[in-house]
């Protein structure tokens, strides 16, 4: 009989911006959770029942994907952003033999800001009658007054005149610094979605403009374009000695570093998630790249913050590079998939080290 297809994925970790939500094995009967409006970031990470070697993932966020992910081995996952809806995440795994298991689903719900919700909606509506209600009796008693004495009905009317007209200027006033403090809020906003909170590098988000932008740059001119992604070695292994504290730091120390190492101003540095960064050097061949990626190997050894799981019982960090003209039959994906390639080279050959891939191969 052929093997049974590989168990369902158990979800193992749920964090909630930097807030851990859930954290152990289930038995798939998490309840729907409601998370706030301004949440930025949720994580999940997952892992199959066994032990089994050559699993690969496929996941998808309803309703927000028309469709499954490529299959990967990565088993985490990052969401930014989310807008205000239910949605259901859903996770299944790919065993060696090209069966596919059943699927584990997490449903959760972000929630509307608090002014759609139907509570302020009710409060509206009723200050509004309320404000109906004061004007209707003002204006009755200033029709009472205008019909008992003309002079003071004229008076009045041009006492009030004076009045609308100071509010009018007044409301139009905090109108408008309403609308500057908005931009202002907005600006931010923008900033903080395409940067990381935690390194202040940019972020996943960024790093998909800016390829984009630079591919289409580097075909136009003809020009190389590079790509280095870089993993930090047993990052769990600094987590779970020291606290997640002490990690965070050391991932606010690498990015410092690379910020101080690749510092041109059409270069750019991002968090890619977790303990892994990417770079991109625009106008850089292969050589100009595995110089820079070495500079870069070299500094964040020198920086010898403290790693059990280090060979020499400090941080070091892996790098996959590519340098490619884009051409014909080659995409900025497949660049990254090159990088990506060369990263797990990289992580096989020993760690730290920097390895080269070549763009659009197998």
């Amino acid at each position: 009989a052929p093997p049974p297809p590989p168990a369902s994925p158990t979800l193992s970790s749920i964090r909630i911006d930097e807030q851990i939500v859930f954290d152990g094995w289930d038995d798939h009967s998490l309840p729907p959770a409601e998370l706030p409006q301004r949440v930025r970031r949720v994580r999940v990470e997952f892992g199959p029942l066994s032990h089994q070697g050559g699993l690969a993932y496929q996941f998808r966020l309803d309703p927000q994907d028309d469709a499954w992910s490529d299959w990967s081995t990565r088993a985490d996952l990052e969401f930014t952003t989310l807008q205000a809806a239910s949605y259901t995440f859903r996770v299944r795994v790919r065993g060696t033999d090209g069966q596919v298991g059943p699927e584990t689903t997490w449903n959760f719900i972000v929630n509307p800001p608090w002014y759609r919700t139907l509570s302020a909606r009710a409060v509206t509506v009723l200050a509004l009658f309320a404000l109906i209600g004061i004007l209707v009796a003002v204006r009755t008693r200033v029709l009472k007054r205008e019909a008992a004495v003309l002079s003071q009905r004229v008076e009045e009317k041009t006492r009030d005149l004076q009045t609308a007209i100071n509010e009018l200027r007044e409301a139009r006033q905090q109108v408008e610094e309403q609308n500057r403090l908005l931009e202002a809020a907005n600006a931010r906003l923008d900033v903080e979605s395409r940067h990381d909170s935690l390194t202040g590098i940019a972020n996943r988000r960024q790093f998909d403009l800016a390829l984009a932008e630079e591919w289409l740059r580097a075909r136009r001119q003809k020009a190389p374009l590079a790509i280095g992604i870089l993993d930090l070695d047993f990052f769990k292994d600094l987590n779970d000695a020291h606290g997640h504290p002490e990690g965070d730091e050391a991932l606010r120390q690498v990015a410092k570093t690379l910020q101080g190492t690749i510092r041109r101003p059409t270069d750019l540095v991002a968090r890619y998630g977790g303990e892994e960064f990417v770079f991109i050097l625009p106008d850089t061949d292969l050589a100009g790249a595995l110089s820079v990626a070495e500079d870069v190997r070299a500094r964040i050894e020198a920086l010898k913050l403290r790693n059990p799981g280090g060979s020499q019982g400090h941080l070091t960090a892996s790098v996959g590079l590519v340098a490619a003209v884009p051409a014909d039959g080659l995409t900025a994906d497949k660049l990254v998939a090159a990088a990506d390639r060369a990263l797990y080279a990289a992580k096989a050959g020993g760690r730290n080290r920097v390895r080269t891939s070549e763009a659009g191969g197998d």
